[in-house]
Parts: C-alpha cells; structure tokens; sequence
C-alpha cells in the first residue's frame, strides 16, 4: 500500500550494565511486549558538526560498541540519516555521507546522539496508515531485572506517508550553474 508504514525501533545502551531491552508498543489498545533486541552501536558527537555535505568526519565519545559498525551501514543522528564510509576506532572518527534516503543534511550540535542502526531494530511487524500514531517504550533488562514501563520514556510517532514523498532535490543546477 503507498502511504502504508512500518514501526522499527533502535536504542544505544543507556548504561554500562544494560543487556537488552524489551520493546512495549501501544497502537491504540494498550502496550504490548512485541519484541526483545539487542542494543544498536551507538556514540555522542564530541563536537559540533556542520550542516553542509562537506562536514562529513564524525568525532566520537562515550562511544558503545563502535567496532560492530560496518562501512556502508546507517546511523541517525536526530532526523538526519547519515551512511558510513570510514571508521577510525583509533581516533574514534565515522567518516559519512550525509543527508541520505529522504533526509536533509542539518547541523548537529557536540552530545548529539549518534545510533549505528543497520543491524539492531526491532518492528512489531504491524502495518499503519498514514495519520496513525504509535506509542513505544524501551524497557531496559539488565542484570538486576527489566525497567517498570512507567518509569520508561514514553515516545510516540505518527505515520506521516514518508515513504511515497519523492527524494529531496540534490545538486540542482539552472543553465549550468
């Protein structure tokens, strides 16, 4: 279906101790456990990043797991996808490209979050139309037990028909310039 999409989550560890988290979706009926995951490579920007497709070296902190991350994987940094092209574990440097499936190309700021997602999502699986909203909570389980749900975040995300919007313009030229 055109405007249909599909919820898919993806978390770094909030802490040294956090294994795994269950995933509690509410699509308007109450939370369910829907699935259990692995918690996706993730790091801070250790300073600002410009908001140009020049700005493209990545300086890492507080970095989790930095060395699962494959060149040619995808990472968020807010609402900008970013794909990677080089990593440096030495000097904690993520060589990317900018701007990429639909997303545009913004300035983050140094703490901004940094999730290598690829390979670490987890999806109920469900199908929703755009003008849907869907509740979410990340019950962290370390090894003292699982999060209560109401001392979890609460993030809700509403289908907006993403997916049959056209891809951003890129590299527009008039009479060659």
């Amino acid at each position: 279906t055109p405007g249909a999409g599909l919820f898919e989550v993806a978390g770094g560890s909030p802490s040294g101790n956090a294994v795994q988290a269950v995933v509690d979706v509410d699509s308007g009926s109450g939370f369910d456990d829907v699935a259990t995951m692995d918690f996706a490579p993730a790091a801070t920007l250790a300073a600002d990043l410009g908001g140009t497709t020049a700005d493209t070296v990545l300086t890492c902190s507080g970095d989790s797991d930095l060395d699962l991350v494959e060149t040619g994987s995808l990472a968020a940094i807010g609402a900008e996808f970013v794909r990677v092209d080089q990593i440096d574990l030495k000097g904690k440097t993520v060589t990317v490209g900018r701007g990429c499936l639909d997303t545009l190309v913004s300035a983050h700021a140094k703490g901004d979050a940094i999730v290598f997602f690829d390979d670490h999502t987890a999806s109920d699986l469900k199908q929703y139309a755009a003008g849907d909203s869907v509740s979410a909570d990340l019950l962290t389980i370390t090894g003292s037990g699982q999060l209560d749900m109401f001392d979890a975040p609460t993030d809700v995300v509403q289908f907006d028909s993403r997916a049959v919007r056209p891809l951003r313009p890129a590299n527009v030229t008039v009479a060659g310039t």
